[in-house]
């Protein structure tokens, strides 16, 4: 049984238990296309029917920001793969937030195929930022459900490393399984652990084999056994070499 936190550490975020902050399914203004269309959507893909999904990720990024550009290219082909499903069971939002206006994210949009494709939440007055409490940018917030926050990163997130992809199928397998549970029970912060199937074909390390403590408990007991013949066997011979004398 492998901790969902250990995964959360793999991808290089930090795990947050018993989190009191909670994020409502606010509407924001969502700016799409060159022209910068504004609309208002809600923060967690949708509400009502269909549900709202299990799980939340927010990327948060500002326009000119070159550390934040490839995160969230990466970020956006994640989301593709989420969008696919009618009723995708996690949500996944890039959020400008703060200072920029609309210009400099129109522009950040002409820059990007990707952005300009999927949008970008504008929270222009920093209300997600600050609540969430944003220290510095890109930074990306995984929120349960509810709006709880779940886990958490301040700075670049290596999207392609393989602790993220591993991060990133338990939480599609999680909020999947979640989505068919009624509201009451969902939830990422009720889940503490997930069983994981390794494919046939990685690399089974025989220290995480769960044989190790079996080997290391007969190996001693073998120890034992050699250690006590070996006293034993002193102990004749120096009792036959006593009779002789």
């Amino acid at each position: 049984m492998t901790q969902f936190k250990d995964f959360v550490y793999g991808a290089g975020l930090l795990p947050v238990a018993g989190a009191q902050v909670r994020i409502t399914n606010q509407a924001l203004p969502v700016v799409r296309g060159s022209t910068a269309t504004l609309q208002e959507e809600p923060l967690f893909c949708g509400t009502g029917d269909p549900p709202a999904a299990q799980a939340v990720l927010l990327y948060f990024m500002l326009p000119g920001c070159e550390n934040c550009r490839p995160g969230a290219s990466e970020f956006v082909r994640l989301a593709r793969t989420v969008a696919l499903d009618t009723k995708p069971p996690l949500c996944m939002r890039v959020v400008v937030s703060d200072w920029p206006t609309l210009p400099e994210i129109q522009a950040e949009l002409e820059m990007s195929d990707s952005l300009r494709e999927w949008g970008v939440v504008w929270d222009s007055e920093g209300v997600l930022a600050e609540r969430l409490s944003v220290l510095g940018q890109p930074a990306l917030y995984l929120l349960d459900g509810a709006g709880r926050v779940s886990a958490y990163r301040n700075g670049s997130v290596s999207f392609e490393s393989p602790g993220f992809e591993s991060f990133w199928h338990v939480l599609m397998q999680v909020a999947e399984r979640r989505a068919l549970l009624p509201s009451s029970q969902a939830g990422l912060l009720e889940l503490t652990e997930e069983r994981v199937q390794v494919k046939s074909s990685d690399h089974v390390s025989f220290l995480n084999n769960s044989l190790l403590p079996v080997v290391w408990v007969v190996s001693l007991i073998l120890l034992c056994y050699s250690l006590t013949r070996f006293v034993l066997q002193l102990r004749k011979n120096f009792r036959s070499s006593q009779n002789k004398s």
